[in-house]
């Protein structure tokens, strides 16, 4: 399967050509000049869409969602002990 990163191009039958605005793990958030955007998981991206072109994520960077997830882990934790 191949991994897409922010600005990789996308078409769907259905749906038309996207482009992906966000990705995570396992999620692309791609957005569509008619339909507007979808989450979809990268198992929907490699079997119901053509890849157009492939813009390969940079290793090692963080995204915000994950940092968010962490803090909330970490004030979870806290929380635990103050009890």
């Amino acid at each position: 399967m191949q991994s897409l990163g922010v600005g990789s191009r996308i078409r769907n039958e259905e749906w038309g050509v996207g482009v992906v605005i966000q990705r995570t793990y396992d999620q692309c958030v791609v957005t569509f000049v008619n339909h507007g955007v979808l989450n979809l998981n990268q198992q929907e991206v490699a079997k119901d869409f053509e890849v157009l072109e492939a813009v390969e994520s940079p290793k090692g960077l963080v995204s915000l969602e994950d940092i968010e997830e962490s803090i909330r882990y970490m004030i979870g934790d806290l929380l635990d002990q103050d009890t």
